[in-house]
């Protein structure tokens, strides 16, 4: 026995594209400059974690290290930060 081909039909070759997603008359490459250029922000965590604890060495040197013991856990206790409020959660459990 023969298998059936698929028959096709008179109207599929008829535009199915909308009005809205009509994209003959584009130009193209317009946003691209703008897009990569959005697109190369550049966020380093390191460099990041590095200014951090270099900041908070200028602001503790010279202090015992009971008192940054004690600020530290000053701000995590205070500080709204996501971090600060899982810690506080873990030591209160």
């Amino acid at each position: 026995m023969r298998k059936k081909g698929r028959r096709q039909r008179p109207d599929d070759d008829r535009d199915t594209m909308r009005p809205e997603y009509d994209f003959s008359k584009a130009v193209r490459g317009v946003t691209a400059a703008r897009y990569a250029q959005a697109a190369v922000k550049t966020f380093d965590c390191v460099e990041k974690k590095n200014a951090i604890q270099a900041e908070q060495r200028r602001e503790w040197k010279g202090l015992p290290d009971e008192e940054v013991r004690r600020r530290i856990q000053q701000r995590l206790e205070t500080s709204k930060d996501p971090l600060a409020r899982k810690w506080r959660r873990l030591r209160n459990a």
